[in-house]
């Protein structure tokens, strides 16, 4: 009771007490109304510039500031881990009367948030983050006002895409899809282990599958809020026994099929179109390595190394041996003259010569 009181008063006199000095307003959102409550994000950007000389007194004679500095410090303490849990009760205890709807927007800042805590938490503290996060998923499903019409909609499917798109396409992992997007390895490995191997008859009604989602960032972030895809997590969901040339339909079209290697491919030469292949690039952990790893992990997995693009209205067919020389010819990395001579060595990848 007394440590519930000490929090409680501490809390009411730091809000009190924050700078009155806004930041910069975002311009376009909800959050730019002075007279609306004032939010944990709006509160989180404050800056506490003077403390009364009570509560300084308070804070150092009472014993609460040892308390918070004995419950902070030490290897076990990770702060991702309380960040999540934090948004979470905030979805569960909340200070107003919840309401059901289908508003995605008003979550989504706050699940960005908790999912990139999640990417960041400690990989030892899995077996905490991986609960929450079902809680997490759990929670907003409890919030989403679903349509009767419709039996796979979830708040989860409607983070991806438009309308159009999600209504012609089926998810059958949207939250699992979600998690890919954002890295969190620890949780989709915990998640696939011991789950029965899917085959390509399980594949019929055209799902994307989730090893397609792990190379939507290949190269760029494309300015999303999305991390860079990951060698660590493309190769677990491969050696969860997700196939690299499963078709599924592309949501824009019932008749053309992809797999997750086109699509990464495809991920490749956009990249080579856009410019935002770095030449001679030694950058370990985001350049030029880190793709052509992953790249690798599609071929040691079973990818087709003969498998063919087919043209659109930005490029013409190509195959995937072709797209990495272009690569090659672009950047001049050894690594991908590498990756090249691979695929045509030990993949059998042949060379076309086009007219």
């Amino acid at each position: 009771m007394e440590l519930m009181f000490s929090a409680r008063w501490i809390q009411t006199f730091v809000l009190v007490l924050y700078d009155k000095q806004p930041k910069r307003k975002r311009s376009g959102t909800r959050f730019d109304d002075e007279n609306s409550p004032k939010t944990a994000r709006h509160l989180a950007e404050k800056k506490v510039t003077y403390l009364h000389r009570t509560v300084r007194d308070f804070l150092v004679h009472s014993g609460a500031w040892d308390l918070l500095l004995t419950a902070t410090v030490g290897d076990e303490f990770d702060p991702h881990i309380y960040h999540l849990r934090s948004y979470l009760m905030q979805l569960k205890l909340p200070l107003e009367e919840p309401e059901h709807h289908r508003r995605l927007d008003e979550w989504w800042p706050d699940i960005v948030l908790a999912m990139t805590h999640a990417r960041y938490s400690s990989p030892s503290n899995n077996h905490i983050s991986t609960p929450l996060l079902n809680d997490l998923n759990k929670t907003l499903s409890w919030y989403w006002r679903t349509r009767s019409s419709d039996p796979n909609d979830t708040w989860a499917r409607n983070a991806f895409g438009t309308y159009e798109g999600r209504k012609s396409t089926p998810f059958h992992e949207p939250f699992l899809s979600l998690a890919t997007k954002f890295g969190l390895t620890p949780y989709i490995a915990s998640e696939l282990q011991g789950r029965e191997k899917p085959t390509h008859t399980s594949n019929a009604t055209g799902s994307r599958p989730l090893l397609s989602y792990a190379t939507d960032f290949l190269v760029h972030r494309q300015y999303t809020l999305y991390p860079l895809s990951s060698p660590d997590l493309v190769e677990t969901i491969l050696k969860n026994g997700r196939d690299p040339n499963e078709r599924y339909f592309i949501s824009t079209s019932k008749e053309e099929t992809e797999t997750p290697w086109l699509n990464t491919l495809k991920m490749l030469r956009q990249a080579l179109r856009r410019g935002w292949i770095r030449s001679y690039d030694t950058d370990r952990e985001e350049g030029t390595q880190r793709w052509v790893r992953i790249m690798e992990l599609f071929l040691e997995y079973g990818a087709d190394a003969n498998a063919v693009i087919l043209a659109d209205r930005w490029d013409p067919e190509i195959t995937a041996v072709e797209v990495v020389t272009q690569v090659l010819g672009g950047c001049g990395s050894k690594r991908v003259g590498g990756l090249r001579d691979m695929m045509v060595r030990v993949y059998g990848a042949r060379q076309v010569t086009r007219e």
